[in-house]
Formats: C-alpha cells, sequence, structure tokens
C-alpha cells in the first residue's frame, strides 16, 4: 500500500546556465505507485512557466525515475520558448483532383462532317451524356498554429468538430468567400503547456461568367456545385442531346473562419 503523499523539492534543485538560459528543478515524489499517476500529479504541481536566467523560461518535460516502491525522482527543464504564441506555417499540395463532367466547355469539331452536333455533351450513347473524368486544380493547404498554454481543450476540439465541412463565409488568406473548405484539425493536450494544432483547408476557385456549352454567364462560390440538365434536340434532322440549363446548389454551411480559427 502507498504511503503519506508528499512532493518535496531536492537541496540540489534550480541549477541555472546562463549561456544557454535555462534551469532544471528537481523533486522527490512519495506515495504513488503508477507511473501515469505520479507523471499527472508531478506535471500539476509544477510550474508552467518561471522567471530564471534573467528571463521568463518555459517547462519543457516532466521526467520520472522510478527509486522505490512508491518514490519517484521527478526531473522538470525549463528553458526558452521554441516559437512565438500565434505564429503559424503551413504546408500545400496540389496535386490536383478529379471529377466526372457532363458537358464541354466548348464543343470543337465532329467528323466525318455532317454528322450530328450534341452542342459539347460528351459520350453521347442511347440519349444519354455519359462524360468523362478530368483533372481540376486541387489545392490542400495544412496550416500549424501555434496556441497558448489552455487553449485547446475537449471545448475547442468539439467546437472544431462541429466546424469541420463548411466554408468561409467572408475573404480569408487571399481566398474569396466560399473557396474555402474546413476538412477538420488534429491536435494535443494544452491544459498544462502551448500545443500545436493542425487545420486541414481544401480551396477551390470560385467561377465567374464562364461559358460552358452554349450557356453563358455562368457564375458560382467555390465550392457550390453546378450540375447540368440536359434535353432532346435535333441537329441535321438527328436527334441529339444537349444541355438544357445549369443549376448552382449550395450544399455546405459556412463560418467566418478568421473568427473561429483564430489566423
Amino acid at each position: 500500500m502507498a504511503g503519506t503523499l508528499r512532493f518535496d523539492e531536492k537541496p540540489t534543485s534550480g541549477a541555472q546556465s546562463l549561456e544557454n538560459p535555462s534551469i532544471t528543478k528537481m523533486y522527490t515524489l512519495c506515495g504513488i505507485t503508477d507511473h501515469a499517476a505520479a507523471f499527472v500529479y508531478a506535471r500539476g504541481a509544477t510550474a508552467t512557466m518561471l522567471a530564471a536566467a534573467g528571463q521568463v523560461l518555459y517547462r519543457q518535460d516532466v521526467r520520472l525515475d522510478h527509486v522505490g516502491y512508491d518514490v519517484w525522482d521527478v526531473v522538470v527543464p525549463y528553458g526558452p520558448i521554441d516559437r512565438t504564441l500565434g505564429e503559424y506555417r503551413f504546408s500545400f499540395s496540389t496535386s490536383g483532383g478529379s471529377v466526372n463532367i457532363r458537358q464541354a466547355k466548348e464543343h470543337i469539331a465532329v467528323f466525318p462532317a455532317g454528322k450530328p452536333d450534341n452542342k459539347g455533351a460528351i459520350d453521347v450513347q442511347n440519349g444519354e451524356a455519359q462524360g468523362t473524368d478530368i483533372v481540376i486544380p486541387a489545392l490542400k493547404i495544412t496550416y500549424t498554429f501555434r496556441h497558448p498554454a489552455a487553449v485547446v481543450n475537449e471545448a475547442l476540439a468539439v467546437k472544431l468538430a462541429r466546424l469541420t465541412g463548411k466554408t468561409n463565409s467572408a475573404a480569408w488568406h487571399g481566398f474569396k468567400a466560399g473557396e474555402c473548405l474546413f476538412l477538420g484539425a488534429t491536435g494535443s493536450d494544452g491544459s498544462s503547456s502551448e500545443a500545436e494544432v493542425q487545420y486541414e483547408i481544401a480551396a477551390s476557385e470560385e467561377m465567374t461568367s464562364a461559358t460552358i456549352g452554349t450557356i453563358t454567364g455562368v457564375s458560382k462560390k467555390g465550392w457550390e456545385v453546378a450540375w447540368v440538365s440536359f434535353k432532346d434536340d435535333v441537329d441535321g434532322g438527328k436527334p441529339i442531346r444537349k444541355a438544357d440549363y445549369i443549376s448552382i446548389e449550395r450544399v455546405y454551411d459556412s463560418f467566418d473562419f478568421a473568427a473561429q480559427l483564430g489566423f
């Protein structure tokens, strides 16, 4: 059975380095036999930051060494913060995406001459446009944001989960409203130290006054969906399928990225 719970700083604790500003605190923890429980207690009992070596230093780690049944040596090094809070960095991929389209932007030619012109409908078989897969621009960006202590917690995780699958309601980082889609985030506990969260964003350019087949003036926001309705027609006395109209649909809700994500 574990003894009385004690957490005492050792006489040799507090060694400082001025050349590379740092300080190391050392403690003896008694009364806990489980490693996980000992770590949680030691982390909660030590400061996340302290003034030493002429500046504010931040806790870098909590190291435990089991030296007896319920006795632990605890070493807590402190040093300068690695990065400025609020700073972010990003990585990106422009490998492209694939989508099936049934209507071309423009009809070029038909061979031999005199055959029916389907006005840009692609691969018309038995009166239906089968379409084709094409490569489209697809930009994916991962933003890694440095948050202050205690910001990254369960409440933030729940909020980010509820925002996933929504677009930007206002201009953000050079993108127009509706061009960014929030794919979700990954992060870690920040209740006792600064934490980084990775935010996944996909971008799709808006369409403005485009011409698709014989239909002009087509405009839509980046993540709105455009679909083509076809109708029967004739060309040179022969039946064809041609685009009748294009519908634009909103399939995602939106939110203010800057206000909710914090950058």
